[in-house]
């Protein structure tokens, strides 16, 4: 199949809540990756550089991170039928977050949506942006003066029932890898089982490694509720996944 024949699709899932009294998390941390560990859903300890508490889930290619300020969860490539199955997961991490850090007050729950639509060259991705109905104007003097705009970035937030919505639309350049700086250094001799295992499940995934540039358009949606007074995760997401998918999703598509 040619890269033109490609739909857009869901690149990666993003939820982040933060929260202003999660101080809990500098006595809990260590616990707080035990139990979440001990769930049994494929959660393996990472190694991370920074002072946070960060688990992998290479299987379902999910990430949790958190400290004292937040937590985000990411979820790379999602499959469409196993999103909700994803979001149980979520759930039931968040549970033990939740209680361990004993959150009640939180300032923002923000779920962000990153649609690729893959493109055979830099030049075709910034020939189709010219077309997206979300777009810039570039004003006639600069035109009669000689300048050409050459690359396209478009950003728009809007505002409705207490929810913002940016929008960002732009050309992408990377290269299709594994990061391998989320694997174990320590030997393997050295590795208790659930260690071995993370190990493993990463290096399975080294087979997608593909170091040839891949273009395409970017349309990310960051949903934002400030101050929620409640957190239903599960409502939420879904609300915001389907207004992704029916309002601002057509974008993309129509390029």
């Amino acid at each position: 199949m040619k890269i033109q024949d490609f739909h857009p699709h869901l690149d990666q899932f993003v939820l982040e809540i933060q929260y202003p009294f999660g101080q809990l998390y500098f006595d809990r941390c260590g616990q707080t990756i035990i139990d979440i560990e001990r769930l049994d859903i494929g959660w393996y300890p990472s190694s991370d550089r920074n002072v946070t508490g960060k688990l992998d889930n290479p299987e379902k290619n999910m990430q949790v991170q958190f400290s004292n300020e937040g937590s985000v969860f990411v979820i790379e490539k999602p499959d469409n039928s196993q999103f909700n199955y994803l979001l149980e997961d979520i759930n039931k991490t968040w549970k033990i977050l939740r209680a361990n850090f004993g959150l009640e007050v939180y300032n923002s729950l923000v779920c962000k949506f990153h649609f690729l639509r893959p493109t055979n060259s830099w030049e075709e991705s910034e020939k189709l942006l010219k077309k997206s109905q979300l777009n810039i104007v570039v004003p006639q003097q600069l035109i009669d003066d000689g300048y050409e705009l050459s690359i396209r970035e478009i950003v728009g937030i809007f505002n409705k029932n207490e929810i913002e919505y940016r929008l960002q639309i732009h050309g992408v350049t990377r290269a299709k890898a594994i990061d391998p700086r989320g694997l174990l250094k320590t030997p393997a001799r050295k590795m208790s089982r659930n260690q071995k295992n993370y190990m493993y499940e990463k290096l399975k995934q080294f087979h997608n490694y593909n170091a040839n540039p891949m273009y395409g358009i970017f349309l990310n949606i960051e949903c934002t509720m400030l101050q929620p007074k409640a957190l239903n995760l599960n409502d939420f997401i879904q609300e915001q996944y389907s207004i992704a998918n029916e309002q601002f999703l057509p974008i993309l598509e129509k390029l």
